[in-house]
């Protein structure tokens, strides 16, 4: 019965699309931490790169993973894409606005950049679930 409980938690979308989250977000704050650290990048753009690098990790786990949608016809692909890139756009955007917004409160784009991530991330697994990998 535990064993049946575990497997569907483990076998669900929301939990497949925590755990690609978690390593999309860790592929932010190391990029974070390298633009700043390292190339001595601004907050904003150290975290403008981080999105998309973010971005595209998570597209290709949620895609493959998550949602495992194995669709590959030219006109799924398209509607994927452009469906992806309208969120991209409403994401980037809210996320840039989020951390310029904040950065004078604490000092701390990665933060910043985790805060707006939370907030994201429910309306991110709606659209990839119900509008981007329907099937």
């Amino acid at each position: 019965m535990m064993r049946a409980r575990l497997r569907s938690v483990f076998n669900s979308s929301g939990f497949r699309y925590l755990i690609t989250g978690g390593l999309g977000f860790l592929a932010e704050l190391v990029t974070i931490w390298i633009a700043r650290d390292v190339f001595r990048a601004s907050s904003i753009i150290a975290v403008g790169i981080s999105f998309w690098v973010g971005m595209l990790a998570s597209f290709l786990m949620q895609k493959l993973f998550t949602f495992r949608n194995t669709q590959k016809t030219a006109i799924a692909l398209t509607r994927q894409s452009i469906s992806f890139a309208v969120l991209v756009v409403i994401n980037y955007t809210f996320t840039l606005g989020f951390v310029a917004l904040m950065d004078p409160v604490w000092s701390s784009p990665e933060l910043s950049r985790a805060i707006a991530l939370l907030i994201t991330t429910v309306w991110n697994y709606l659209a990839y679930k119900y509008i981007i990998f329907r099937r």
